[in-house]
C-alpha cells in the first residue's frame, strides 16, 4: 500500500458570509489512480485560509522528514493579493507515534481597498522535494482559492437590501441606502412608483425633505421612512417601487453612481373573517339533528383573494353530556369534526349537522359547545365557541 499526502482548506474569518457549508472531508487514497480532483475554496479579501497537510505512511519509515514546494498560478498576484506562508513547508514525524504531524499552510488575502476588481483565483499545487520514495502519492495536490472582491467602488450609493418586506400593521416601512463613505454631506432625493400598492391607501408616498437620502460627511449609511396604510382588509400582498432620482448636492470628485430601484412588499395581516350566523341554537329530542352554520363576511375580503382554509369542528360538554345527551364531533376521531371554506364556493357557507343522541330521558335546559379551530392561509389562528342550549 503507498504513503499518501494530501490537504485539506478551512477558511478563517470572524464574519464569514461566503464561506460557510465548506465540510470539506479528507480524503486519503492509496490507489494512484484514484486522486481526486482540485478543490475549491471561496473566500474574500482580508480572510485567511488554511491548508493542512496530512501524510500518511504504511510502511517502516525512511525519513524523518518531509520538504515540498508550493507553486502557485493564477490571476490573483502573490505578494500583492496574497501570501502564502510558510514556504517551503515541511511535515515532521513523531518519534513516540512514527506519525507524521499534520502542518498547516495559510494563504491571507490582502485587502486592499479597491473596488470593481471582480473575482480573482489562486491556484497552489504541493510539489514534493528530494529525496522521493517510489511508494509516496500525493492526493489532492491542488487548490484553487477564488477571491470575491469585497470593496465597494468609490462613490458608488446602493440600496441595504434590494427587496424589503412590512407587514401592513406595522406603521411604516424604513429603507436605507448604502455609501462607501462620505468625504462632504451629500442628499440623495427619491420617489416612489406604484405598481399593485397604490399611494394614498396603501401607502404615503413621500415628497421633499422627508423623501431625502441625508449623508453627513463620514457618514456610510442613510435612510427615508414611508408610512403604510393598514386598511384591515383582507388582500394579497401589493408591491411598489422606491427610486434614487437625482443627487441633489455631490460629495467631492466624482457623483456617486446610483442603483435606482428597491421594491416594497406590504405583505397583508389580515384574517379572514368566520363567523357563526347565529349566537344559538334552540331544538328539542324530537329532532334528529341541529346545524350550526359558519359563514364568511365577504365585505371585508377583496374579491381577488384566493383561500381555502380547513376548519376544525368539535363539541364540548356543558351542562348536556356527550355519548349521553348528544352525540359528540371529535376533530381528531374522523367523525365528521371537519369542514372547510373556500373562495371557490359561493356563497361563503357551510352546513354541519350534530346529532342529538338520546340514553335514557332528559329534562330541562340542556348546553353544549360547538368549538372551532380555524388556520388561515396566514398561519394565525382564530377561537370561537357557540353555546347551543338543546330543551
Amino acid at each position: 500500500m503507498a504513503d499518501t499526502l494530501s490537504y485539506r482548506p478551512t477558511v478563517n474569518s470572524e464574519s464569514c458570509f461566503t464561506c460557510h457549508g465548506f465540510g470539506w472531508v479528507q480524503n486519503i487514497s492509496s490507489d494512484l489512480t484514484s486522486a481526486q480532483p482540485q478543490t475549491e475554496v471561496t473566500a474574500v479579501e482580508g480572510q485567511t485560509v488554511t491548508l493542512t497537510l496530512f501524510y500518511t505512511k504504511n510502511n517502516p519509515p525512511n525519513s524523518l522528514r518531509i520538504d515540498f514546494n508550493i507553486q502557485t498560478s493564477g490571476s490573483a498576484t502573490e505578494g500583492v493579493d496574497y501570501v502564502v506562508t510558510p514556504d517551503p513547508a515541511s511535515v515532521f514525524m513523531d518519534e513516540v507515534s512514527l506519525q507524521f504531524v499534520p502542518v498547516t499552510v495559510n494563504v491571507t488575502l490582502v485587502p486592499d481597498g479597491i473596488g470593481g476588481e471582480g473575482t480573482e483565483d489562486i491556484v497552489l499545487t504541493l510539489v514534493q522535494l528530494p529525496p522521493f520514495e517510489p511508494k509516496r502519492v500525493l492526493v489532492n495536490p491542488t487548490v484553487r482559492i477564488i477571491v470575491e472582491d469585497n470593496d465597494r467602488e468609490q462613490g458608488e450609493v446602493v440600496w441595504e437590501m434590494g427587496m424589503v418586506g412590512v407587514t401592513e400593521g406595522s406603521g411604516s416601512v424604513e429603507v436605507c441606502a448604502n455609501y462607501t463613505e462620505a468625504v462632504e454631506g451629500f442628499t440623495v432625493e427619491t420617489s416612489t412608483t406604484e405598481v399593485f400598492a397604490l399611494n394614498g391607501s396603501d401607502f404615503l408616498a413621500q415628497i421633499g425633505p422627508t423623501a431625502h437620502l441625508v449623508w453627513n460627511a463620514g457618514s456610510t449609511i442613510a435612510c427615508v421612512s414611508i408610512p403604510i396604510i393598514d386598511d384591515e382588509r383582507v388582500e394579497n400582498d401589493e408591491i411598489f417601487y422606491v427610486n434614487m432620482v437625482r443627487i441633489v448636492n455631490s460629495p467631492s470628485g466624482d457623483d456617486p453612481r446610483l442603483v435606482p430601484l428597491a421594491i416594497i412588499m406590504i405583505m397583508d395581516d389580515d384574517l379572514i373573517p368566520i363567523v357563526f350566523t347565529v349566537d344559538s341554537i334552540v331544538t328539542t329530542d324530537d329532532q334528529p339533528a341541529v346545524e350550526a352554520c359558519l359563514e364568511v363576511d365577504n365585505e371585508l375580503v377583496d374579491e381577488n383573494v384566493a383561500y381555502r382554509i380547513p376548519i376544525a369542528v368539535e363539541t364540548q360538554d356543558g351542562t348536556a353530556q356527550s355519548d349521553v345527551d348528544f352525540m359528540p364531533l371529535n376533530k381528531h376521531d374522523g367523525r365528521g369534526g371537519h369542514v372547510e371554506v373556500s373562495s371557490l364556493s359561493k356563497p361563503f357557507s357551510l352546513l354541519h349537522r350534530i346529532t342529538p343522541h338520546r340514553q335514557g330521558q332528559t329534562n330541562g335546559r340542556r348546553n353544549f359547545f360547538l368549538a372551532r379551530d380555524v388556520m388561515t392561509a396566514q398561519g394565525s389562528t382564530l377561537c370561537e365557541q357557540i353555546q347551543l342550549p338543546l330543551i
